[in-house]
């Protein structure tokens, strides 16, 4: 951990620049979202540059956030170049923070040629850029100039190990959650999606992306709704959108089956579910779960290194990655025995410290430690 700042001395406000490809519904977006109003709520001074609007772009905006709009129709349009340029002499921060790889690259690229103190977020582990060609090189070639690398898991983390310059260092800072509004969250019946009152109900959330495994996850779909009389939501929104409705659509059980998409009521869902699952092949650390913790949901997971960095026997039903055993696992937890509820309220005790203010408040140390080597003046 970084070292901290003299409590007798004023602290000096920083001034703060996060760069993101978009504000959509993605568990990256909803990490900054969070973090960025809990630095404006800690009296930094935040800025936020984005190219594509999304679910958080109202919450920001009137948070104290200041958000910018890049002006460019992709995530490679040349413009985005230039419109950071003069972004950087227009706000020119104290540091620079980026989320996601395109912005990595072209804001990371530029904050090395203005001198901009530079903290890169780590948000997946090694197996997310197997076969992504700017991602193996472009990003690894740019980012070991980093001034500090902080991911979310040990897998990320272990990515830029040995990786960086300078004397850079990584951290791990765990995913935060918006503990207080979970708790205000009431729990949702299904009739409106179709369903009957009173019916079990399964429930995953995430990202529709190859790491979430989500052949796999459809085929427990189908197996479990063929098993019991559950039905089984899929939320969130992705590239494999049209193959998730279309599988849906072309089994036996699309009436119990419901693909919702982005959903702003997502804590009321997981807290009128009986289980949730993640079936995913990979993860950095996972905001869902973290989530259906807070939520009380009782839990079945797939059995990989992110999982298991902080779920256990005690929190969750640990799987491999097999169908069956997906399946008789969640078969067992709609049943809602003493031991499946006394894990699902472990898992909800063990989240209640991730809390955004004190990330927000481990932020302000990490950036403070890497002014410290430019020599910039900070408490």
């Amino acid at each position: 951990m970084p070292s901290r700042p003299n409590s007798r001395t004023a602290p000096v406000v920083l001034k703060i620049l996060h760069c993101i490809p978009s504000l959509q519904s993605g568990g990256a977006e909803r990490q900054l979202s969070i973090l960025a109003q809990a630095q404006v709520a800690m009296g930094s001074d935040v800025h936020l540059a984005h190219i594509h609007p999304g679910a958080h772009l109202s919450s920001l905006s009137t948070s104290g956030v200041q958000v910018h709009r890049i002006n460019a129709r992709t995530n490679h349009d040349p413009r985005v170049l230039g419109e950071l340029v003069s972004l950087f002499d227009q706000t020119q921060p104290d540091i620079l923070h980026t989320w996601l790889p395109q912005m990595d690259i072209a804001a990371g690229g530029l904050a090395l040629l203005k001198r901009i103190p530079w903290v890169l977020a780590e948000r997946s582990c090694a197996d997310a850029y197997s076969t992504r060609f700017r991602d193996r090189l472009a990003r690894r070639y740019i980012g070991q100039w980093a001034d500090a690398v902080v991911a979310n898991s040990e897998g990320g983390q272990s990515i830029w190990q040995g990786e960086l310059r300078r004397g850079a260092r990584t951290y791990i800072v765990r995913n935060v959650l918006a503990l207080e509004e979970i708790s205000a969250a009431r729990p949702e019946t299904f009739e409106k999606f179709g369903l009957a009152p009173g019916q079990p109900v399964v429930i995953f959330a995430g990202r529709l992306s190859f790491e979430k495994n989500l052949d796999l996850l459809l085929q427990v779909a189908i197996d479990v709704c063929a098993q019991s009389n559950a039905g089984f939501l899929i939320c969130g929104n992705g590239l494999m959108r049209p193959h998730v409705d279309d599988t849906v659509q072309n089994s036996s059980f699309s009436d119990r089956i419901k693909v919702l998409g982005h959903r702003d009521d997502l804590w009321s869902l997981m807290k009128g579910s009986q289980v949730f699952v993640s079936t995913s092949a990979f993860e950095g650390q996972p905001n869902a779960v973290l989530e259906a913790m807070a939520c009380g949901c009782p839990l079945v997971v797939s059995d990989i290194p992110a999982h298991r960095e902080f779920l256990d026997a005690d929190t969750a039903d640990v799987v491999p990655m097999d169908k069956d055993r997906f399946v008789e696992s969640i078969l067992r937890a709609l049943r809602g025995t003493p031991d499946v509820l006394a894990r699902a309220a472990e898992a909800r005790r063990r989240v209640q410290d991730h809390r955004a203010g004190a990330a927000a408040s481990t932020y302000d140390l990490i950036y403070r430690e890497v002014l410290r080597r430019y020599n910039r003046c900070v408490a």
